[in-house]
């Protein structure tokens, strides 16, 4: 499997790698004409300040940061690509003995429980609550029982 294969078919861009690098402890150096070098536990990793993100170049890039954090190409270009997001895994009760399906009970659960929190979210965004006791918006509520977006 080539290192392109191992990525997720849109990669971060550049100054998003810059972010995460800065987010995860590595320390900049005074960039210079073509880029700047990183540095982490006397390591050091070269970005270059391409403004055209080239694929091959940042791919380039995440597996030498993957190399040096010891962790899979494809987690470190996740973790780029989804910094800015609230992600949220949720996962089955006992699920390290299911490999690629769980029971329909534990599903349901799930999707409940995701379901009461989406509830949640939605309801303390139009303004702070200390409690949430079945009392949220209508619209709200049928958009999340109907799985319908709706502009506000």
């Amino acid at each position: 499997m080539t290192l392109m294969e191992t990525l997720p078919k849109e990669l971060p861009s550049l100054p998003d790698l810059r972010v995460y690098l800065r987010h995860i402890g590595w320390q900049e150096s005074p960039p210079g004409i073509a880029g700047s070098f990183w540095a982490k536990g006397g390591v050091r990793v070269g970005v270059p300040h391409d403004e055209e993100d080239d694929p091959d170049v940042v791919a380039s890039v995440i597996q030498r940061i993957a190399m040096v954090e010891r962790v899979p190409v494809r987690e470190v270009a996740d973790h780029v690509i989804y910094y800015w997001f609230d992600v949220t895994q949720l996962r089955a009760a006992n699920d390290y003995r299911i490999i690629s399906t769980i029971p329909l009970g534990a599903a349901a659960t799930i999707t409940s429980s995701a379901r009461i929190m989406f509830r949640a979210a939605g309801t303390t965004s139009q303004r702070e609550r200390g409690e949430i006791a079945g009392n949220c918006r209508q619209v709200a509520q049928c958009e999340i029982m109907n799985g319908k977006s709706h502009k506000y």
